[in-house]
């Protein structure tokens, strides 16, 4: 079948998220200070963890045209279903679409995405406080962290293979006493990186905020 099998790289860097808790201050107050904090750094991580894929997912050479001189529009979704279909991007449920808080208003104006004529009410995208949706062989689903320059914001629409994660090391947390600090260092690290894998399986979508 002559199949592809070129490597990608992708190098992975270390990264940690730590803060002190005072052992003076635990006695003054009535919440575990230690499991605040471990939780925050984790969280922080993970945030990170989105960030890398959102970065690579930047590199791609396939853009709608227009400048997002407007919204997420049936026109620009149309183009991109397009796209896929017509480079076989494979329509197997593992297609996804990320997109801003914005966009997700924007998704609520068109009725073929929130109308119960369309998809029934079992699928409406605001029963029960839905945060993501499959439409259209997408998997729709909003990030606040989407690059963002001036009123334009970058959505992107991709297969789950085209773009890779690879860890060293999950998140792990810790917790230390200081000595010199009188305090506990609670320490989140992980060590990912990631890489596009295939070019063809992601598109940037631009709208205007």
């Amino acid at each position: 079948m002559s199949i592809d099998h070129t490597a990608v790289e992708c190098t992975v860097a270390d990264y940690y998220a730590a803060d002190y808790v005072d052992k003076l201050d635990e006695l003054k107050i009535n919440i575990d200070e230690r499991q605040i904090v471990a939780t925050s750094a984790a969280n922080a991580l993970g945030r990170k963890s989105d960030d890398l894929i959102i970065t690579t997912l930047d590199t791609t050479s396939n853009t709608i045209t227009e400048a997002g001189s407007d919204g997420l529009t049936s026109t620009k979704i149309n183009t991109v279903f397009e796209y896929f279909g017509t480079n076989d991007v494979p329509d197997d449920g593992e297609r996804y679409f990320v997109i801003s808080p914005a966009g997700w208003v924007d998704l609520l104006s068109i009725s073929a995405f929130s109308d119960a004529d369309f998809i029934g009410y079992d699928e409406l995208p605001y029963k029960g406080g839905m945060v993501a949706k499959r439409w259209l062989g997408f998997m729709w689903m909003t990030h606040s962290g989407l690059s963002v320059a001036s009123t334009i914001r970058k959505c992107f629409a991709y297969h789950r293979t085209s773009v890779g994660l690879a860890s060293g090391q999950d998140v792990a947390t810790e917790v230390n006493y200081v000595p010199e600090k009188a305090s506990n260092l609670v320490t989140s690290s992980m060590s990912q990186g990631t890489v596009l894998i295939d070019t063809t399986g992601v598109y940037e979508v631009q709208i205007k905020e």
